[in-house]
């Protein structure tokens, strides 16, 4: 009787022990959910995203989805590096042709430039010319001369650098002393063809100055007959 009284009571006292365990540890579960939840929201991910990834409650399959992630990402990379190495190669391509451009406009500048002289000496050594008008032309033809031996220095010192942008650069300059060549010259024709009625102007069909940045003036080559 006395045992029944003594397993009565300590099933009494254990119950609440046990209730109030319970209540405890579900208690932390729901602090530490709450800590969880709160630490999550700190994450910059859209709210969608963020409960979408929290529901899954499986820590391989999250992690399985961040290694298919970072797995796109490198190859998006690798894929980047490939376009940038083209863009690369491509840009060192046209700077190849814009000297190759520039090299082309030289001679082109140099062909008028020698063909035009040497038919105004021509002109002048046939004394179809008065001494004021010679001595005028003879000037520009010394002036354009010296713009086209500066252009032909200018030019071979282009070479002395390494650097495809730098080389850009000297022939840039040796165009605008080329270009001054043929508007002295241009003058010189203009004179000549005052003197000389059988001036015939041949148009050319070749873009002789020709900008390092793209931009073309047509020039004409005026051929005269001594």
């Amino acid at each position: 009787m006395k045992t029944n009284k003594l397993l009565t009571a300590i099933v009494c006292f254990t119950i609440p022990v046990i209730v109030t365990a319970q209540t405890t540890v579900n208690q932390s579960i729901k602090n530490y959910e709450a800590f969880f939840v709160a630490n999550t929201q700190k994450l910059n991910l859209p709210e969608d995203e963020r409960i979408a990834l929290i529901n899954m409650n499986d820590p391989i399959e999250i992690m399985k989805q961040a290694e298919e992630l970072e797995a796109k990402a490198q190859a998006l990379r690798n894929q980047a590096k490939l376009i940038l190495q083209e863009a690369t190669n491509l840009d060192k391509k046209s700077e190849i042709n814009k000297i190759v451009a520039s090299e082309v406009s030289g001679k082109l500048c140099n062909e008028k430039f020698f063909l035009n002289k040497q038919n105004a000496d021509s002109i002048i050594n046939s004394n179809k010319t008065s001494e004021a008008t010679a001595s005028q032309i003879k000037n520009l033809l010394n002036a354009a001369s010296r713009e086209i031996k500066l252009a032909q220095e200018m030019r071979e010192e282009a070479y002395s650098w390494s650097n495809n942008g730098a080389k850009l650069g000297s022939l840039g300059n040796a165009e605008e002393k080329e270009f001054l060549a043929l508007d002295k010259l241009d003058e010189v024709m203009a004179l000549l063809t005052k003197i000389n009625r059988t001036a015939e102007p041949i148009k050319s069909d070749r873009n002789i100055r020709v900008d390092i940045g793209g931009a073309m003036a047509q020039q004409n080559h005026i051929r005269l007959k001594p």
